[in-house]
């Protein structure tokens, strides 16, 4: 077995996956301060002694290192030196460092949207995998124009702002039709499809809108809903999602959300994990059982007893 470099020691590294480069601007900030973690770490080094090498203070290299600052390309650089990393890695990451500093997919949605939905769009755009939660109402990736224009105006949301994130809903909604399009899996609870958001009619085309999406995109789209009838469970009062990445060296992402428009962000495996374990849980109690086509049959099946309840 090799020794480990030493501190500050020349090392060959892996060139950046090409996936890197046509992420969205929130991710290639995100991967770059992982890899910046990594490299310190691979190098020996304590944040305290990274930041006393380049003459830092400490909570500038931990803003870094957490994302609550942006970092230049020559402090990427700067750091990348003292790390002892390979120069062709250090090059690509400087370039890398030059990308996320450009405005992201939404700059100009940015006086309608808070920034932490701004980030959770860009994740949104580059996974490959995603597992959403929504126990109370349809998620915006699922819902029809007239669905949405409906809770906007429940919200009290102004109509300068709705006609914003109408748009935005648009642009989410083309990577239903993508050909690159993630794996996507929607757990609904019965109530986000009982609220008569926007009133019985609105509700009937919502729930069309499901049929058709379960029906025509069953290879990579999956919808299930957790009746009332299956009584509690853990979350219940929290819609939560999960994404991976085309990128394999991001770690998997978890967002919850806080209040309307904010999330909570975590990518700690243990966290992860357990929101995993709760998603599946969740997902087994919703099947039923059932599989293949009669977990189609089982949606629709739900959905027409909801309908009949609720609309008709």
């Amino acid at each position: 077995m090799e020794d480990e470099p030493p501190p500050g020691g020349k090392r060959t590294e892996m060139p950046l996956d090409p996936d890197v480069y046509s992420s969205p601007p929130n991710v290639k900030k995100r991967l770059l301060r992982q890899i910046l973690r990594a490299q310190r770490e691979s190098a020996g080094l304590k944040q305290k002694e990274a930041a006393d090498r380049v003459v830092w203070s400490l909570s500038k290299l931990i803003r870094i290192e957490t994302g609550a600052v942006p970092i230049t390309p020559a402090d990427v650089r700067l750091l990348l030196l003292e790390y002892g990393v390979d120069e062709d890695l250090r090059n690509d990451l400087v370039e890398l460092a030059k990308q996320a500093r450009k405005p992201d997919n939404w700059a100009d949605y940015r006086d309608y949207i808070s920034p932490a939905m701004q980030t959770l769009l860009d994740n949104e755009a580059a996974a490959s995998v995603i597992l959403q939660f929504e126990p109370a109402v349809v998620p915006g990736l699922l819902q029809t124009p007239d669905y949405t224009s409906a809770l906007l105006k429940e919200q009290g949301i102004s109509s300068k702002k709705a006609e914003k994130i109408q748009e935005i809903r648009y642009k989410r909604q083309e990577v239903l039709q993508s050909k690159d399009r993630p794996d996507l899996n929607f757990l609904l609870g019965e109530a986000a499809l009982s609220y008569a958001i926007g009133g019985a009619q609105v509700m009937r085309m919502q729930i069309k809108r499901l049929r058709e999406l379960a029906d025509s995109h069953t290879d990579n789209l999956l919808l299930q809903t957790l009746p009332f009838s299956l009584g509690g469970y853990p979350g219940m009062d929290r819609s939560f999602t999960l994404y991976q990445f085309r990128v394999a060296v991001l770690p998997d992402l978890l967002y919850m959300e806080n209040s309307r428009d904010d999330f909570a962000e975590r990518d700690d495996r243990e966290t992860v994990d357990l929101y995993y374990g709760h998603f599946w849980d969740l997902w087994e109690r919703a099947n039923r059982g059932a599989g293949g086509n009669a977990l189609l049959a089982q949606l629709h099946n739900d959905l027409d007893r909801i309908e009949k309840l609720h609309f008709r």
